[in-house]
């Protein structure tokens, strides 16, 4: 690895929640740039598909993603358990139009969008944009804790960037792509929230690999405490963990800092 920080899968789960509010302040892309997880690096550093794990049959190494934009999906699917199964999505709300402690849960998360590394001086960054969808299996709506009804996510839309959370603690922002609002989510059934009709999602969220400000690897983890969400107009927090792959290739995405070459 050359010395270099292996950081999150670029990963698009974010997108029900973020924007300039920003988890803990982050600044701008510190030349990081996005690179595939694959077999057919020149060096061999990891021994899994994620490039997560260093130990083992070293057969995986890290491949340059393209400067053009390029096809990307996104799933939750085998980010737990050793990648045998999913993770299930939970955004929290303690208060909300007078309704208290509100949880949303989807257990399936899915995704399209491009991706591309670019520069800016002598500054590099990777970026992306996409939809997203939040539902249960088969495309039903999400649960929710409140008796009687379930919760209609629409599609989501975002950007995505590199940026420093801290001195040489990286992670991937995603901010709405256009008007500040990620989603509307409406609550259908008996419930007392099914009055209120559609409710706004904005704010901030920050990804980072393997939950941690200086990761490695592509299974890309939001935690509450790098979530900053407003929800009808109330604080919230948004918890998942999903991967991002290169649609062609279905190779996974990490991004790594300086110098830009494959391992």
């Amino acid at each position: 690895m050359n010395g270099r920080k292996t950081v999150i899968g670029l990963a698009l789960v974010c997108a029900l929640v973020l924007s300039a509010l920003g988890a803990q302040a982050a600044s701008a892309a510190s030349n990081q740039t996005i690179f595939e997880c694959t077999k057919s690096a020149t060096t061999k550093t990891f021994s899994d598909a994620h490039c997560d794990n260093e130990s083992g049959t070293l057969e995986y190494g890290h491949k340059v993603f393209p400067s053009a934009a390029t096809a990307i999906s996104l799933t939750n699917g085998k980010t737990k358990n050793a990648t045998t199964e999913s993770t299930t999505a939970v955004m929290k709300v303690p208060l909300v139009k007078g309704f208290k402690n509100v949880e949303i849960t989807c257990t399936t998360v899915s995704g399209t969008g491009t991706a591309l590394n670019s520069a800016s001086g002598a500054e590099m960054k990777g970026s992306g944009s996409g939809t997203i969808n939040f539902t249960n299996a088969g495309g039903a709506n999400c649960s929710t804790n409140q008796a009687g009804c379930t919760a209609k996510v629409n599609p989501v839309g975002a950007s995505a960037e590199t940026v420093d959370i801290a001195a040489a603690e990286m992670g991937l922002k995603f901010f709405p792509t256009t008007g500040g609002v990620f989603a509307t989510v409406k609550f259908e059934g008996t419930c007392g929230m099914a009055a209120l009709g559609a409710l706004n999602v904005e704010g901030s969220v920050i990804a980072t690999a393997g939950g941690v400000p200086n990761g490695k690897g592509a299974t890309a983890v939001i935690t509450a405490a790098m979530s900053s969400l407003i929800f009808g107009g109330g604080a919230a927090t948004l918890e998942g963990t999903a991967t991002l792959s290169r649609t062609s290739t279905g190779n996974a995405l990490v991004v790594t800092t300086s110098p830009y070459k494959e391992d």
